[in-house]
């Protein structure tokens, strides 16, 4: 806990904060727009289109994907900057002159890195359909109401999201630290969002359970990579 009491007062995240509000105010505009895509489009939208954007069901997945890829790519540049740029700059012979276990330090990071990416993610996905749903029942832009059964998938969702983004930040910081660079852990999470969301359209009618069964892979990933680098930094030598 001290360490990343540490790690808080190090970090700023005044940027951090201002990426987070950014995204989400993008993802909300989405949110809104998404369902009357169909309704201004009217001829160039197909019928299936038409039936996706109209239940909140098939609201779920697009959106989700959406705020899912946007912070998961902000996990990847928030780990290289926590993880990346310290380990492999200058700062490394400092973090290693601490008289603490340098797996408890990289741990400290990670759960930093987690925390925020998983409140974030969370918070986005919630408020984002909180706000779409009332505003859909009082405006009748959405045929179905939004009620306490859809509330509750979206929660479901925001948690599955969080380990989500949380786990493929975590799995682009190894690769950024394996190419001791920044750029490429953000590269990595670009590159890992894509099949990703492509499963999330691919697998629409089975909705939850494919968000469940991807969070399972990369949360296991991200696991895999976190233990891979803690081992890699301890037996690190400078």
């Amino acid at each position: 806990m001290k360490l990343i009491k540490l790690e808080l007062k190090r970090t700023d995240f005044k940027g951090y904060l201002l990426a987070a509000a950014g995204i989400s105010a993008f993802c909300l505009i989405m949110a809104f727009a998404f369902p009357l895509i169909p309704k201004m489009e009217e001829r160039s939208v197909t019928g299936d289109d038409a039936l996706l954007f109209a239940t909140w069901r098939g609201l779920l997945l697009p959106v989700s994907g959406l705020i899912m890829s946007c912070f998961a790519v902000m996990g990847g540049a928030m780990a290289a900057r926590l993880v990346v740029t310290e380990y492999t700059g200058k700062n490394a012979l400092l973090l290693f002159s601490y008289p603490v276990k340098r797996k408890a330090i990289l741990k400290a990071k990670c759960i930093l890195m987690w925390g925020f990416v998983f409140t974030a993610t969370f918070l986005c996905e919630t408020v984002s359909f909180l706000v779409v749903g009332v505003a859909a029942n009082l405006f009748h832009f959405v045929p179905e109401t939004f009620g306490m059964a859809e509330m509750g998938r979206v929660l479901a969702a925001g948690a599955v999201l969080g380990v989500m983004a949380a786990s493929i930040g975590q799995i682009s910081m190894r690769v950024g630290f394996w190419k001791k660079s920044l750029v490429a852990s953000i590269v990595a999470a670009v590159i890992l969002i894509c099949p990703v969301t492509n499963l999330f359209m691919l697998g629409a009618e089975s909705g939850m359970w494919v968000m469940v069964g991807i969070m399972v892979i990369t949360l296991a990933g991200g696991i895999g990579c976190y233990t891979g680098l803690a081992n890699k930094i301890e037996n690190m030598e400078v």
